[in-house]
């Protein structure tokens, strides 16, 4: 039992205030060095207490030679332990009752000999540590490898771990994000209750005690929206839920490109139908138009018809405008492409627009990427892209603004990018997901066919367009092509 309460004093040295206890190793084999590198893990010490010599016969034992690269004192002479003054407490590792004799004559009994039954007790204790802390670092490991995002959370909503993962998503240390609640750090919100737009899989796996799979929205750093598939999973410990394993998926890209799918579907089924009314509008508005303006010849300006008239013979004209941009979305001609300096396209448009725009005050800046590849374009139908968005961008702005065009090239995915920023009024959120439908407009005048034409031309040149928005601050307009 004595050598028992001094492996449990040694364990607990850190309630003597201000004492460093001194231990002494008898035996320098295997279980030797496990001590050592026990002691060594201590980083800063549980404990208050420190291997400072080593004794065995066999100086090629592990223990023995792991003890000398540390710095620690070693010894081939069992007596040179009883004459050290400062030690605390004794460990046998040998087993042999000769040199446990010895060691108790030597120091007496005001220093603790723990003999080899205690002594074992202790590399057991130790034992049982070192594997738990190779547990935990495998799991580390493992946690960290996983690309989804993966989160460890109590039945309070507070964040226990975190995977490298999600950390580099946040952009934040884990410092930062241990110990905080999830919806906090997920959703930068004050209180439980689930995203505003789902399900909180959190507060579900709490309430029935089962996994549960949903689907919502993350915010970054910056606060853009990120889409997760979320899975939640409950360690139950005595029936009741102990932690929350929260692991979701980023399936931005997917959701991106399914609504990609459908609006191409949506596109081309409105582009069929839209050539056949527009086909049956033109014959009529035709006769409506002529004859308006044949009557408008016959009359003066003061005729009190004229007004009248003349309003008839310009709405037709706005309807025939309607009526070819349809047939021009309806058409969807095959790109003529050829090999095109797209930096020569892009100087060209903004040269043609760049006087109307500086009626409004609105300056032009061109950042233009040197040595630029080639891309295989049609010309003309580009030209088109890039006016459209110019004038989309002037109208945003009305007055005093800028307008930025850029170009880059991007070697690794053998792809050229065209931004055009404007400094205007911004996309409202509810318009976003409509700003390719055909006819749709945020403007008082217009078709809303400019953009759904333009992203129509951007797809048959293996290319795609995207915007990011900001309500009050502007638009980006990227365009992606691939280069020749």
């Amino acid at each position: 039992m004595r050598g028992r309460k001094a492996v449990v004093a040694m364990m607990t040295s850190d309630k003597v205030p201000g004492k460093n206890l001194k231990v002494g190793i008898v035996g320098g084999g295997r279980r030797c060095k496990t001590i050592l590198e026990m002691f060594q893990r201590q980083t800063p010490p549980r404990g208050k207490a420190s291997v400072v010599i080593v004794a065995d016969e066999d100086p090629s034992a592990p223990g023995y030679e792991y003890a000398r690269t540390l710095g620690i004192e070693t010894t081939n002479d069992f007596e040179v332990l009883g004459e050290r003054k400062d030690l605390d407490y004794i460990l046998d590792l040998t087993g042999n009752t000769n040199v446990l004799i010895k060691m108790l004559v030597r120091k007496g009994s005001k220093v603790p000999v723990l003999d080899a039954v205690a002594s074992n007790l202790l590399y057991d204790v130790l034992n049982i540590q070192k594997e738990l802390i190779n547990t935990r670092r495998f799991l580390r490991t493992v946690l960290d490898s996983i690309q989804e995002d993966i989160l460890v959370i109590s039945p309070e909503y507070e964040i226990l771990r975190v995977n490298e993962s999600l950390l580099k998503k946040l952009k934040a240390p884990k410092e930062k994000i241990i110990g905080k609640y999830c919806y906090e750090i997920l959703h930068r919100e004050e209180s439980p209750g689930g995203p505003p737009e789902g399900i909180c899989p959190v507060a579900e796996v709490i309430k029935t005690g089962k996994p549960h799979h949903t689907r919502h929205t993350h915010l970054d750093r910056d606060g853009k929206a990120i889409y997760h598939a979320v899975s939640a999973y409950p360690v139950m410990e005595d029936g009741r839920v102990s932690y929350i394993v929260e692991i979701s998926r980023d399936v931005t890209q997917e959701i991106k490109t399914q609504e990609m799918l459908l609006q191409q579907e949506k596109l081309s089924s409105v582009g069929k139908l839209a050539a056949g009314v527009a086909h049956e509008i033109n014959n009529p508005l035709t006769a409506v138009l002529t004859n308006s303006m044949l009557l408008l010849e016959e009359l003066t300006e003061d005729d009190p018809m004229y007004e009248d008239l003349k309003a008839i013979a310009d709405e037709t004209l706005r309807c025939r405008e309607i009526v070819r941009g349809l047939l021009e979305f309806a058409r969807q001609e095959a790109p003529a492409k050829v090999e095109s300096d797209l930096n020569r396209i892009v100087t060209s448009m903004v040269s043609l627009v760049r006087k109307q725009f500086s009626f409004k005050n609105i300056t032009i800046k061109q950042n233009l990427a040197e040595n630029l590849p080639v891309v295989k374009l049609d010309r003309d139908q580009f030209q088109q892209v890039i006016v459209n968005i110019l004038i989309n961008a002037m109208e945003a702005i009305e007055r005093d603004g800028e307008i930025r065009v850029e170009t880059s090239y991007h070697e690794s995915e053998q792809t050229i990018e065209l931004k055009i920023k404007d400094t205007g009024r911004g996309i409202p959120e509810e318009a976003r997901l409509k700003l390719f439908d055909p006819f749709f407009t945020t403007k008082d005048t217009g078709t809303g066919l400019g953009l759904s034409i333009s992203h129509g031309i951007i797809e048959r040149h293996g290319g795609s367009i995207s915007f990011d928005s900001q309500v009050g601050q502007g638009t980006t307009f990227t365009i992606t092509l691939p280069v020749a």
